[in-house]
């Protein structure tokens, strides 16, 4: 994870397929744009030792600070690759007009209730707009407390801030990001926003590698519809909710010579994340990268105090990875759902490797069931 700035990629610059169900909800008659900051000059680039390259033509060069691991996971189990590409389900992103994700009486977000709320009309600006920091990639936030609200941005936000709040905005990347957080700051929400990249088009070899990114401290992610990224969610500490991650890209990155691995949520090694109320759909093959839907990895260190809950989660490799073998504490993970809806297993290898499960430090396995296939509404053991 952050391979950004484990292969020493500094380009502050970091994917447009506008799905139908993501069109539907942008499509609707959408109130004014609000936008606060200050002009000012480009923040310094802040790249950690050894870790710069040479930005590509028109990009600012600034790398996506943090030490997360390696992004291709190669300790995890469970990662065998078929020797051919299996056949994946048709996306699940045409599924829109509410309760696309329910199972009795509950229900998960979709593209209806997520992304840009209907009534809110968007500003169309690219980067770096509004702040006029940074370059046609990226647009800079430096200015604490900065909102940014109703904006349809062609580009991505960089945010070297604290508590700055993106909101009721769309953004289309070709960034290696959508929103990034950089370290040393914290406060970051991203709030009923609709965040795409646009699949061949991104500096990560054609890709965009994350959705929402944090090398900082808390983010508040709520309420988001977030496709076509390699990672949706990617941090270590904060508070996930009622968000659609769907449509992960596949794309080989620069350096690798196998495809990016992919998750709807990944952390590694962090503290303090909660994950609660989301719909989390990784489609994509184990050939074509597929990892987990929720990923809590221990390739920097054991995780901690981490709660997943209440979530609707389809796909992946495992369709969760839930704190590591050994040495976690506080790891719940308790109501979720597993969808069938790509694999019987709900991850292609099954719904959670057992061997990736500490039976010690208060860790919390409860209530998760199966939505769907012959063990319907049953409870998943470890």
């Amino acid at each position: 994870m952050h391979r950004i700035t484990e292969r020493a990629r500094a380009t502050s610059a970091r994917r447009l397929v506008v799905v139908v169900a993501i069109g539907a909800v942008l499509g609707l008659a959408i109130a004014a744009a609000v936008i606060a900051e200050r002009a000012g000059g480009t923040p310094d680039a802040g790249r950690p030792a050894g870790h710069s390259v040479t930005a590509p033509s028109g990009g600012t060069a600034s790398a996506t600070s943090g030490s997360r691991g390696s992004a291709r996971h190669s300790s995890r189990p469970g990662r065998q690759q078929p020797s051919t590409t299996a056949t994946s389900p048709a996306s699940a992103a045409a599924a829109c007009g509410g309760s696309a994700f329910t199972v009795g009486s509950q229900s998960w977000p979709d593209c209806a209730d997520t992304g840009v709320p209907a009534g809110v009309t968007l500003k169309p600006i690219t980067s770096p707009a509004p702040t006029r920091n940074g370059d046609s990639y990226v647009t800079q936030i430096t200015k604490n407390g900065t909102v940014i609200d109703g904006v349809n941005l062609t580009g991505s936000f960089d945010v070297w801030a604290n508590d700055v709040t993106i909101e009721n905005s769309r953004i289309t990347t070709t960034n290696w990001w959508g929103i990034n957080l950089r370290q040393g700051f914290t406060g970051l929400k991203v709030l009923h926003d609709t965040i795409v990249g646009v699949p061949g088009k991104g500096i990560d070899n054609g890709g965009e590698d994350y959705g929402v990114s944090s090398s900082g401290g808390s983010v508040e992610v709520g309420w988001t519809n977030i496709s076509e990224v390699g990672e949706g969610l990617s941090m270590d500490t904060g508070y996930i909710h009622d968000n659609y991650v769907h449509d992960l890209q596949a794309f080989v990155p620069q350096g690798a010579s196998d495809y990016e691995h992919t998750d709807d949520v990944i952390s590694d090694g962090g503290s303090g994340l909660t994950v609660e109320h989301n719909t989390l759909l990784n489609q994509l093959p184990a050939d074509l990268g597929a990892s987990a839907s929720v990923g809590l990895y221990a390739d920097t260190g054991p995780p901690s105090d981490d709660i997943v809950e209440d979530n609707f989660i389809a796909g992946g490799s495992y369709a969760i990875y839930p704190g590591g073998p050994s040495g976690t504490h506080g790891i719940v993970v308790e109501d979720n759902v597993f969808s069938t809806m790509y694999w019987s297993g709900s991850g292609i290898y099954g719904p959670v490797p057992g061997s990736y499960w500490d039976t010690g430090g208060g860790n919390i396995w409860s209530d998760n069931t199966w939505a769907g296939g012959s063990l319907f509404g049953r409870k998943i053991s470890l």
